[in-house]
């Protein structure tokens, strides 16, 4: 039997930060009693010290700090058969590509996903962010380029809807815990309690 493990080490001194990193399921007894967490990719969290570990199969992302050895952060849950991560240069949005064609945005921070996935028609191999974070391309067939910008996408409904959001919008599209208040300081509170 193969059993193929990774181990993140310091560049300091080669000691092992983190738990085992392994592609494969492996018995307690195969591997020793050390516990091993399944992990397909790895990527820093730009600006920090933390490596984001993925697991396809799971969906599952933990983040694991290099300096010192610990979990600064909860893990979260992205989608299962995903393909490739990204993060945005300041570390606050990371996409996922998935193996049904489709890429999310997802709030580090708040682990939680930022609107619904993009669309694609083709698989999406790999995805990157502009260096100001404001776009994103996919490398698939065709590449696309989707605003990501979410303060855009706020200007663009706005601009498009000619109003503020409906109290009924409201409840059917934001977070239940979020007050309800005008979105488009362009036009008049009125127009927002139809």
């Amino acid at each position: 039997m193969v059993i193929r493990t990774s181990r993140l080490l310091s560049f300091d001194d080669g000691t092992q930060i983190g738990p085992v990193l392994g592609n494969g399921s492996m018995t307690a007894a195969e591997r020793g009693g050390e516990p091993v967490v399944h992990v397909n990719s790895a990527r820093f969290v730009p600006g920090t010290h933390e490596a984001a570990l993925t697991d396809w199969t799971t969906g599952a992302v933990r983040f694991i700090d290099v300096d010192s050895r610990t979990e600064p952060r909860p893990s979260f849950t992205a989608i299962q058969g995903y393909s490739w991560m990204m993060f945005s240069a300041d570390g606050h949005t990371v996409a996922i590509g998935s193996t049904d064609h489709a890429v999310r945005l997802y709030d580090v921070a708040a682990r939680a996903p930022i609107g619904e996935p993009f669309p694609s028609a083709a698989p999406i191999t790999y995805g990157f962010f502009t260096s100001d974070g404001r776009s994103m391309f996919s490398a698939g067939v065709p590449a696309v380029m989707w605003d990501v910008d979410v303060a855009s996408w706020r200007q663009k409904v706005c601009t498009v809807a000619g109003r503020n959001m409906t109290k009924l919008e409201w409840e059917q599209y934001m977070p239940p815990d979020e007050p309800y208040r005008p979105t488009c300081p362009q036009f008049p509170s009125e127009t927002a309690t139809k």
